[in-house]
């Protein structure tokens, strides 16, 4: 730290030096390995912006704020803002550590449609058909043929894209192509993984 008015006190074009994949900022290497070694020796921070991350989600995206939120009361459901899954019923999250030392988590969603309802119907064909088809039309995890062949190839030459969080993000209703441009580059290059204990490469 030099001053109160250049980097790292402000962000002083550090997000378009990652975007350049320059290697050095200001004599300090932001190369990805640099950047992991960095992390590692500051593991409090990235378990704070962890927490913001995934409280966010919650509270704006999914529209149900986590219990460590703060204090939460029960919501009537006709009351309830709906998020992006639809009005939420219920949410769980469960954390869990990457060989590297990062965290991430995986959850849960129930929109609309109460668990109940689900486990009631999931006997009968005709109503878990319809059921599915509503479901279907409010989240749809699928991904072009072509960028799974991007992925393998970056991976085939050992290429490090720089991260889609460092690219402005199109408005989903007036720039609706871009929009679903942006979402699968951020996919593309954040969620497209192979599990240890298996061959397959999912979202």
């Amino acid at each position: 730290m030099k001053n109160n008015v250049t980097f790292p006190a402000t962000e002083d074009g550090f997000a378009e030096a990652h975007r350049q994949q320059q290697t050095e900022f200001h004599s300090i290497s932001i190369h990805p390995s640099a950047l992991r070694i960095l992390l590692a020796e500051g593991p409090a921070f990235a378990a704070n912006m962890y927490y913001k991350t995934s409280n966010n989600v919650f509270s704006h995206l999914f529209g149900t704020p986590p219990d460590s939120a703060g204090k939460k009361k029960t919501v009537p459901l006709a009351h309830r803002k709906a998020g992006i899954f639809g009005t939420p019923i219920a949410a769980f999250g469960c954390t869990e550590e990457q060989s590297r030392g990062s965290l991430h988590m995986h959850s849960l969603f129930w929109g609309g449609l109460t668990p109940s309802m689900l486990q009631a119907v999931g006997g009968i064909p005709i109503l878990a058909r319809h059921i599915a088809s509503a479901i279907n039309r409010t989240v749809m995890a699928q991904l072009q043929p072509e960028i799974h062949v991007r992925y393998l190839l970056r991976d085939l030459h050992n290429e490090s894209p720089a991260h889609a969080a460092l690219f402005k993000c199109n408005n989903p209703v007036t720039e609706k192509r871009k929009f679903i441009q942006d979402f699968q580059r951020t996919v593309d290059l954040s969620n497209v993984h192979c599990v240890a204990d298996s061959a397959s490469q999912h979202t």
